[in-house]
């Protein structure tokens, strides 16, 4: 009787779970605008299929595609270096013992 009554205990709580999760994901959905890529943050230019999506997550014109031009929030130079030290860990060998 007690394992019977623990596989329902599972069960609700899978189903709770799973309730949950799927609430998660329709909030995600309804949350994306999906007009944000179609203009231009900028100048509210058209872009259509010429976009350029920056680092920033923001679509820009051809004119503003680049972070100088548009006031990018990102930090090139700090995740230039993450990727850096990633890529080139410190190695640090043995001392050489003199003769």
């Amino acid at each position: 009787m007690n394992n019977s009554s623990n596989i329902i205990i599972d069960m609700q709580k899978d189903n709770i779970n799973n309730r949950l999760i799927k609430q998660d994901i329709s909030k995600n959905i309804l949350n994306k605008n999906p007009d944000n890529h179609t203009r231009c943050m900028v100048c509210n230019k058209k872009i259509n299929l010429i976009g350029f999506q920056c680092k920033c997550k923001n679509f820009f014109c051809s004119k503003h595609q680049y972070p100088d031009t548009h006031n990018c929030t990102f930090d090139y130079k700090k995740y230039g270096k993450k990727i850096i030290e990633k890529e080139n860990p410190i190695i640090i060998s043995s001392k050489v013992n003199s003769l």
